[in-house]
């Protein structure tokens, strides 16, 4: 049986997660290259999508296979839709730094992507702007794999830190709109 999971996923590029005995929960994702009865040659990529070498490991050291999981079909439709994922949009204008809050909230929910916020250096939401006051502003959080956790209001003045464009906020919005143009899983 593995060798035909094997074979499909090197003819075809399909992506696995191959999962090792005393490997802590983690798992490695990306498709086989090439393999025998004795190992397997996989062509690794990081959580990001990323290309991350090439691993090559005895059969006997797997534990499981993930074949169609959510993160496997999210996971495969990142990997294909990579070229659009590595691209960063600059942030258009001059900011101030009196109200850099409320301009970078604004310059967010105008180009509707998510961002990550972190509140009196605390913890961290990412999400969409969904909607912003004077004082006051609602995000849509997005999950790790793009699911939408809900909308909350927040101070704007309780804002430490912000990200826009870094490569998890790119990795959630990808997996978000994946979700909202296939309906999820």
């Amino acid at each position: 049986m593995i060798k035909d999971i094997f074979e499909k996923s090197k003819t075809n590029k399909d992506l696995l997660g191959i999962r090792l005995y005393d490997s802590n929960d983690d798992f490695w994702c990306g498709y086989i290259e090439d393999y025998n009865e004795h190992v397997f040659q996989f062509r690794n990529f990081d959580r990001y999508g990323a290309e991350d070498g090439i691993l090559i490991e005895q059969m006997d050291a797997i534990e499981s296979i993930d074949l169609d999981s959510d993160y496997i079909t999210i996971f495969t439709y990142f990997v294909r839709e990579k070229n659009d994922f590595d691209l960063i949009e600059p942030i258009p204008g001059p900011l101030t730094t009196e109200n850099w809050r409320a301009e970078y909230l604004e310059t967010s929910r105008a180009k509707n992507e998510v961002i990550s916020i972190e509140f009196n250096h605390e913890y961290v939401v990412y999400g969409l702007i969904m909607d912003l006051g004077e004082e006051e502003f609602v995000i849509e959080a997005i999950g790790k794999l793009g699911e939408n956790e809900g909308s909350s209001l927040y101070k704007i003045s309780n804002i430490s830190a912000m990200r826009m464009s870094d490569i998890d906020c790119r990795f959630r919005e990808g997996m978000y709109k994946w979700r909202r143009k296939t309906g999820g899983r």
